[in-house]
């Protein structure tokens, strides 16, 4: 006969299926490295549940099926994930956007494409202009083009939170205490670059 299920089984069966809180400081860290780096915890990689031909764009029935069986109540609602497992990615809670740093000159060589639609409305704006403007455009837009195109492209990258300093929003704060209950912090070595060029 089989023991019955410890505290600790049952704390770890809900850090599997739930969703947790991690947080990044990205002070002096490199866009591109980084986003490599957070792109697992986003995805649920690391997730004994997630399998990668499990997306919606493969089985665009999954979704359906799930909601029909947990309707009917034939299976159980922890065996629910198997028919959708490719979005069981945490959340993710970057901060300190506005000092990230690119090695070498990267700020001046690398520029960003935009299209407005109209008639002569494509424009190149360079790294350092548009960090001007937007602290945390880079930082997402570089996550975007790590990330593979599918159906779940946007959802994945909705759960990264990005802040340009350490203000952080107030339910965001909180799912961080109740995470950090359980030791869920996220550190990474910092790297120090080059800081961007203001140009007068």
């Amino acid at each position: 006969m089989p023991s019955p299920v410890n505290m600790f089984n049952r704390v770890q069966q809900w850090a599997t299926f739930g969703r947790q809180w991690w947080l990044f400081d990205a002070y002096g860290q490199d866009p591109f490295y980084t986003a490599t780096y957070l792109r697992p915890y986003l995805m649920g990689k690391f997730k004994p549940i997630y399998h990668a031909m499990c997306k919606r764009n493969v089985f665009p029935t999954a979704e359906k099926m799930r909601l029909s069986l947990q309707n009917s109540g034939i299976i159980s609602p922890l065996l629910l994930c198997h028919f959708c497992a490719a979005d069981c990615g945490d959340h993710v809670v970057v901060m300190n956007s506005k000092y990230i740093a690119m090695p070498e000159d990267k700020w001046e060589l690398i520029e960003y494409y935009h299209d407005t639609g109209y008639a002569k409305g494509r424009t190149w704006t360079p790294a350092w202009k548009l960090h001007q403007e937007d602290p945390t455009e880079i930082f997402r837009r570089t996550l975007r083009k790590k990330i593979k195109t599918n159906k779940l492209k946007t959802a994945i990258t909705s759960r990264c939170h990005i802040y340009p300093d350490t203000v952080i929003s107030t339910f965001v704060n909180q799912e961080l205490k109740k995470s950090n209950l359980y030791g869920d912090c996220l550190f990474y070595r910092r790297r120090i670059f080059s800081r961007p060029k203001i140009k007068l």
